[in-house]
């Protein structure tokens, strides 16, 4: 249903149509029942979807717009923290990212050479 359809059938009564208007709602309402039962479904569902809107507190716009403004020094720069992921503490080595990816290369590299 698109919104000139919306618009027609909520702020119109079915009598007051014209001919242009009753061939566009004709097939979502075919008669003056299944019209009003249309709009009475639509006005609902604006209702419902009025009365439950989410209204955010005052405190999270503050905070998004300090997280925005604060600087670049404060928030750190992000490859700070490559060396973080590729060589973890408290992990086996077998189970870092580098040596893994170490791996990955060695064996792709021993394909190549092995079927050139």
């Amino acid at each position: 249903m698109t919104k000139e359809i919306e618009d027609i059938i909520r702020n119109k009564a079915f009598f007051e149509l014209n001919a242009n208007e009753l061939e566009r709602v004709k097939e979502f309402a075919q008669n003056e029942e299944e019209f009003t039962n249309m709009k009475w479904f639509l006005e609902e569902t604006n209702t419902a979807f009025a009365s439950q809107k989410i209204k955010p507190p005052s405190q999270l716009k503050k905070d998004v717009m300090q997280h925005l403004t604060e600087s670049k020094k404060k928030r750190g720069f992000w490859l700070n923290s490559v060396g973080v992921f590729l060589l973890p503490q408290g992990k086996p080595f077998y189970q870092k990212p580098v040596f893994q990816l170490g791996i990955a290369a060695a064996v792709m590299i021993g394909f190549l050479f092995m079927f050139n």
